[in-house]
């Protein structure tokens, strides 16, 4: 999958939108991500891949017992470290579908916004690769988009295989067509489960997802 226009998508949306994260209406189902983060990331070695610019990397930082956090870009890590400023955390550029981290080493994982960006076919292999870099008893959580009739242009089309795209428009006027899929309980559960204890909170535009690892 070729994933620079998403990339350089999020590295100049980050450079035009400053601080704002999220719009206005998303952020009360933000507010309370951050306390179902605090409470599962709290006194955990966490890793988190595709970590963009910070914004939960910033917020997890101050309940973790350490933290790497990782993303594809250079800039975006480098964007994270700025905003961040822990000494517990540990900033890394690598590729999430290539995880170089030694098995069973952290006891959390955390993706945000991230597999909705991953082909629907390799959403359980990407999980599967995570889940070796966390020890047997560890947590994964994940949040992502909910499709929310209205609220969101339809995607602008579907390949071969159900993966939806999306075109953005920055301030700019700079356009991209993006990978966005955007998965139903159902799907999530059937992507997902066989990994062990899933919980699915959905909230009115976002779901945050935990996953109780069970044994490897």
């Amino acid at each position: 999958m070729d994933e620079s226009p998403i990339i350089d998508y999020y590295l100049k949306r980050a450079a035009q939108s400053g601080d704002t994260y999220g719009p206005p209406e998303i952020q009360k189902d933000f507010r309370w991500v951050s306390a179902w983060l605090r409470e599962n990331v709290a006194n955990r070695d966490v890793l988190e891949v595709a970590c963009g610019t910070g914004h939960w990397t910033k917020l997890a930082s101050a309940w973790v017992r350490s933290m790497v956090a990782s993303d594809i870009s250079w800039g975006l890590v480098h964007a994270a470290r700025e905003k961040t400023h822990s000494r517990v955390v540990d900033f890394v550029a690598c590729d999430a579908r290539k995880l170089a981290f030694s098995p069973n080493t952290f006891s959390c994982g955390m993706a945000h916004f991230l597999l909705s960006h991953v082909r629907r076919t390799e959403v359980r292999p990407f999980v599967e690769m995570f889940r070796h870099c966390l020890k047997s008893g560890s947590c994964l959580l994940l949040t992502d988009t909910k499709w929310v009739d209205g609220y969101r242009k339809p995607p602008v089309r579907r390949d071969e295989d159900g993966n939806t795209y999306d075109l953005r428009t920055l301030k700019d006027g700079s356009r991209f067509e993006i990978l966005k899929n955007y998965f139903t309980r159902a799907e999530w559960e059937e992507h997902l489960a066989s990994f062990g204890n899933i919980h699915i909170e959905e909230l009115p535009y976002v779901w945050a997802i935990k996953i109780e690892l069970s044994q490897q």
